[in-house]
């Protein structure tokens, strides 16, 4: 009976230091949340509301009131200190005109931290558009292409696809050259470049 107990004890004491090694070596153990819901300081969350902000949330919601009502958009400029959730504020003002509006919208988001001049900025517009009407778009390569050719293949996916097109260009300031696609782009039903009805 003796040699059974010691023998047990040896067991209860290897497993013991098996499992105190194991819990010094492991570099992932459980810790205690800091956060009730880390989705919410995710960089892609939009917030639920913006307190605060109903001023600027009014302006938004006069400036694009006729895309809801099925109208022509206007171009918007919205400036401002960086960190003050101009993003923020325009994706979720986009994402709920997308879901309240009867005709389809087609937000084309384009972040300009990368993109230097107006050819790549043409040319990400065009792919954005393409992924709106096929998840398995066929991209515009960054090289091949002219600078027109790129604006038409800009013009071919805008009259491609029904309902209102809204482009979101953040970080503009960075593109050179940005004037001309600024120019043309808005004047592109008059030039017959995109038809009258799109």
């Amino acid at each position: 009976a003796p040699s059974f107990y010691i023998s047990t004890q040896m067991v209860k004491q290897r497993q013991y230091l098996s499992n105190k090694y194991n819990k010094t070596m492991s570099l992932f153990t459980d810790k205690p949340e800091i956060f009730k819901n880390k989705a919410k300081i995710d960089t892609d969350t939009l917030p639920e509301e913006f307190p605060t902000r109903e001023p600027t949330l009014k302006e938004y919601k006069e400036a694009l009131y006729p895309v809801y009502k099925g109208e022509r958009p206007k171009n918007l400029f919205i400036t401002g200190e960086p960190g003050t959730g101009k993003t923020a504020m325009t994706k979720y003002v986009v994402q709920r005109l997308a879901e309240d509006a009867d005709d389809p919208i087609h937000p084309v988001y384009v972040n300009c931290q990368s993109i230097d001049n107006d050819y790549q900025l043409a040319r990400e517009i065009a792919n954005g558009i393409r992924k709106q009407r096929n998840q398995n778009y066929e991209a515009i390569p960054a090289k091949g292409y002219s600078k027109a050719d790129v604006l038409e293949l800009l013009f071919e996916e805008i009259n491609g696809i029904t309902g209102t097109i809204m482009i979101i260009i953040d970080e503009i300031d960075n593109v050179n050259n940005i004037e001309n696609l600024l120019y043309e782009i808005p004047r592109a039903r008059r030039t017959e470049r995109i038809e009258a009805d799109t």
